[in-house]
């Protein structure tokens, strides 16, 4: 059976910038892509992690390239595991996974 992901979110991270493109059910339950751009400070991860739990995100997917990574999954793994699912893949391959 094919698993839908009903609040999910996909980022692109970058050095000094994310994108985030959020997909979740609207009002009369059909899907929609919300798009936002982050910076990469503490301040701004944590505006990132306010506005993922806002919609009910419960599930992310990271690319990136470099190290680049490691500061929004340190993040994610810090203070919202239990609220994110999180995978990743760079140009080597699975950064990894916390459930």
């Amino acid at each position: 059976m094919e698993q839908l992901i009903e609040r999910c979110c996909g980022l692109d991270v970058h050095q000094a910038s994310l994108t985030a493109c959020v997909r979740v059910p609207n009002h009369e339950g059909h899907r929609v892509e919300v798009v936002r751009t982050f910076g990469t400070t503490t301040p701004d991860l944590i505006a990132l992690s306010d506005w993922l739990m806002g919609l009910g995100v419960t599930h992310l997917a990271m690319e990136s390239t470099g190290i680049y990574w490691k500061c929004v999954y340190c993040d994610d793994v810090d203070q919202a595991t239990t609220h994110f699912h999180t995978s990743g893949v760079g140009a080597a391959g699975t950064l990894g996974t916390s459930q």
